[in-house]
C-alpha cells in the first residue's frame, strides 16, 4: 500500500492524478471568509475524485453547536495551560485561544462558518457531487439534527 500526504490550500491544490478517496475531516473546512472559498473545496474534490472514488466530508454539525456550545474551557497539557472562550457570531463560532507557558502568552483566534446540513448538500451537489451516506458519528450512527455532533457525508461523483 502507498500514501501520499501533501499539504496545500485546498482551494486551488491541483494533481494531475486522481483519487480512489478523499477525505476532509475533523471540521477542516470553514475557515475561509466567504461561502465560495469555503466551497471551493467541492469543486476542487470533484475534479480530483476518481469516477468511482469517494469523498469523505466530516463537519460538526451546527445545531449541535449550536445548542451546546461550551463558552470556556481550561486545560493544562504538561507545562502548558490552554485557554478557550467559544461564542456565535452571526454564522460563525468565534474561538479565541490563549496560550500561557513559562510567563509567556500567545493569543489565537479562530472562526469557523456554520453550515446546515442542507447548505452543504446544496453545495456538494452544485459541485457535482452526490451523497451516498450519512452519519452523525464516527461509529456509524445516524445522523440526527438534534443529538449528533458530526454530520459525516459520504460522496460520490454524480454520473
Amino acid at each position: 500500500m502507498h500514501a501520499t500526504f501533501i499539504r496545500d490550500d485546498i482551494r486551488t491544490v491541483h494533481f494531475h492524478e486522481k483519487f480512489n478517496l478523499i477525505l476532509n475531516v475533523f471540521t477542516s473546512f470553514g475557515y475561509f471568509e466567504n461561502d465560495e472559498e469555503n466551497f471551493s473545496l467541492f469543486s476542487n474534490v470533484e475534479s480530483h475524485l476518481a469516477d468511482d472514488g469517494i469523498f469523505v466530508f466530516d463537519f460538526f454539525n451546527a445545531e449541535d453547536v449550536k445548542q451546546n456550545l461550551t463558552p470556556y474551557s481550561k486545560t493544562e497539557i504538561g507545562n502548558i495551560v490552554v485557554e478557550q472562550k467559544r461564542k456565535i457570531e452571526g454564522n460563525s463560532v468565534i474561538k479565541e485561544i490563549a496560550l500561557h507557558q513559562k510567563g509567556s502568552l500567545k493569543n489565537f483566534r479562530e472562526s469557523v462558518r456554520l453550515y446546515s446540513k442542507e447548505e452543504l448538500i446544496t453545495a456538494l451537489n452544485k459541485s457535482n457531487l452526490a451523497i451516498e451516506m450519512i452519519f452523525g458519528s464516527y461509529t456509524g450512527e445516524s445522523f440526527d439534527e438534534k443529538s449528533s455532533s458530526r454530520l459525516i457525508l459520504l460522496c460520490k461523483k454524480k454520473k
